[in-house]
């Protein structure tokens, strides 16, 4: 099922909303009217800027430094004696990107707020098809799955706790030799919470009772306290 980030696609529109009310009141107040398809592309050629690029929350964002659209629109439309017309318009484009990282930094507080990815119900809202796979030699052939009703309330283990990057490198690196795999299950066909845009990488602990989930280069352990495969109550 696709599941979209409801918060980044409303302030995206409300991004563009507030980017087109300013065209709006620029227009209004110009003397000279300009074309609204050429306003329009100044906007989007406004947009265009040499960025620095800083990790924030753990993602790369773009800040705007220096206006190389702007520049490119002076160096056309001066000769053409209409820079004057169009200038608002692309100062209004550079000046954009600020809007968006501003939505980035909204969009991560909200997000945090309604979906915290410390929590395993948001990764796990939908388990009626969830099915297990095999992806190490040491797995189950034909293994069980016996999911709990709900996964409220169970929180992430602490990461002090454990060394999860380690883990992650063994499965995906390390699958050379027979040996005992931590992690020898990936869970299929589950839903992340609806409007999350959350779409996880979900491993299995050999014992039934640990998830190992992979969310946008983010690692989350969570502990259950009975076995999911078999009968329950496997032993660690």
């Amino acid at each position: 099922m696709w599941n979209i980030s409801i918060i980044e696609w409303l302030l995206t529109i409300i991004c563009w909303l507030v980017i087109i009310a300013a065209m709006i009141k620029i227009y209004k107040k110009q003397e000279q009217k300009p074309q609204i398809w050429k306003a329009t592309i100044a906007v989007f050629v406004g947009l265009s800027s040499l960025s620095l690029t800083w990790t924030l929350f753990d993602e790369p964002v773009q800040i705007a430094v220096l206006p190389l659209g702007l520049w490119v629109l002076w160096a056309i439309l001066r000769h053409r004696g209409s820079w004057a017309t169009y200038r608002k318009f692309a100062w209004l484009g550079f000046f954009a990107n600020y809007l968006f990282v501003l939505s980035f930094l909204l969009n991560h507080l909200l997000s945090s707020f309604f979906y915290p990815t410390d929590e395993l119900s948001i990764y796990l809202a939908d388990v009626k098809d969830a099915q297990l796979l095999a992806v190490h030699p040491s797995a189950q052939a034909s293994p069980k799955l016996h999911l709990p009703q709900s996964f409220e309330g169970i929180i992430a283990v602490p990461s002090e706790s454990y060394d999860v990057f380690d883990w992650y490198n063994e499965i995906v690196f390390e699958q050379t030799t027979p040996v005992q795999e931590k992690f020898p299950y990936l869970l299929l066909d589950t839903q992340a919470k609806q409007g999350s845009g959350i779409q996880p990488t979900i491993f299995v602990e050999a014992n039934g009772k640990g998830f190992l989930v992979i969310n946008k280069g983010k690692q989350f352990y969570f502990y259950l306290k009975d076995s999911m495969i078999g009968g329950g109550n496997t032993d660690d």
